[in-house]
């Protein structure tokens, strides 16, 4: 069904989802029908229906799927998880006293996993992974107090349905209402009624406790979340403040501190990084190749000094190639000057100027245009991306 190569593709991503729709269904209505009683007999073949639906889905994911992706599935407590998961409980339906008892579905909660799998493979494919990130915690703290109002029409009907101002009152949609009240109870907010028992008082410490934790996790993972979304472009900005205040510190003109600025902001914007070779570091080394080549591979072959080499050649040409801004206005080389480098230009425009003056325009230079290729018969080739909109050349 699926090829173990794309379990990190989109048709494993959205079968994954598919599944952990079944998990979030049987999740959200095994506590709803425990405890709402909404399942009898004029409705049960339409509940059955979606049950082994889910089901069904759930062998499909444990059989054609699982055991094509990975290879040590069967021996994994993953495999034992998914199995115990489909325990057919359900046969005991057949007794008079378990007849419609949605507990014995409560196995299939065992397929958080699913759910687990899918975030951990969207976090990664995701460009930005925060908002999604803090879309899950808001699940778990919504799927808290959905359980938490189950629990609390369960305790109503138990002691009895409007019989203190506690309990519900049996007014309007009872879902809604408990939903209502358990959040309210949750975060700590309004005027709730007072206990009146001693069960009461242990369901709302209970409550307190469970929504104290709640939301002071939610919080510190929210904060976390965002420090992480921040830090890069905290480390960053920490740098340019750092080199503008060394400037300044020296009585560096002002033109080049803003020069200064000007090449910290136009590489945060291409790049959003210092030096990516920090980042390609921290990879192997057949990652790094592989990285390298993907970026820089396609320029190579729009230069027309390499049209003819050979593949294996351009590898080992990409695997030297170091980036390197220039702003506009800067000077890249100078008549005269020794030639240690080859220059490819990866983006922006060179201006070739020469003549008695040096004011004479001789030559524009576009994307992948070549120069300093002479300095190589003597110094070891070097070759270096000039990024910018306008480049002086002289």
């Amino acid at each position: 069904l699926i090829d173990a190569r794309m379990k990190q593709g989109r048709q494993y991503l959205l079968w994954l989802a598919f599944v952990t729709l079944c998990f979030a269904y049987n999740a959200i209505v095994i506590p709803l029908r425990c405890s709402f009683f909404v399942q009898d007999a004029s409705n049960s073949f339409y509940w059955f229906i979606f049950d082994y639906l889910c089901d069904l889905v759930y062998i499909l994911d444990m059989v054609l799927v699982k055991c094509r992706l990975q290879i040590h599935y069967l021996k994994s407590w993953l495999f034992k998880t998914d199995l115990l998961s489909l325990l057919p409980l359900d046969l005991l339906y057949i007794l008079p006293s378990l007849r419609f008892k949605s507990t014995l579905r409560l196995p299939r909660m065992l397929k958080i996993t699913s759910f687990w799998e899918l975030f951990a493979l969207a976090d990664s494919a995701c460009k930005n992974p925060f908002i999604l990130r803090i879309g899950k915690l808001y699940s778990y703290v919504v799927y808290m107090i959905h359980c938490n109002a189950c629990i609390y029409y369960l305790l109503s009907f138990w002691i009895g349905i409007g019989s203190n101002v506690f309990l519900y009152d049996g007014c309007g949609n009872a879902y809604l209402r408990c939903f209502y009240f358990a959040t309210k109870l949750g975060i700590s907010i309004g005027n709730n009624p007072d206990p009146t028992n001693v069960i009461e008082c242990i369901y709302m410490i209970c409550c307190w406790m469970m929504g104290t934790f709640a939301f002071a996790m939610l919080l510190g993972q929210i904060y976390d979340i965002i420090s992480t979304a921040n830090k890069i472009r905290d480390e960053f900005k920490h740098a340019m403040d750092s080199a503008i205040q060394l400037c300044k510190q020296f009585d560096v003109p002002k033109e080049l501190q803003e020069k200064v600025r000007q090449w910290f902001t136009y590489t945060w914007k291409e790049q959003k990084i210092l030096n990516e070779s920090t980042i390609l570091n921290k990879l192997p080394t057949n990652l790094q190749i592989d990285m390298t080549i993907s970026v820089n591979y396609a320029m190579l072959q729009k230069v027309e000094l390499f049209q003819e080499c050979e593949k294996g050649l351009l590898r080992d040409l990409v695997l030297k190639l170091q980036s390197v801004v220039y702003l506009p206005g800067d000077f890249v080389c100078r008549k005269n000057e020794v030639g240690r480098e080859m220059y490819i230009v990866s983006k922006g425009v060179l201006l070739v100027y020469g003549g008695v003056d040096g004011n004479q325009l001789l030559s524009t230079l576009h994307e992948g245009s070549v120069f300093g290729e002479i300095s190589r018969r003597t110094i070891s080739w070097l070759f270096n991306a000039v990024c910018a909109e306008e480049r002086r050349l002289l």
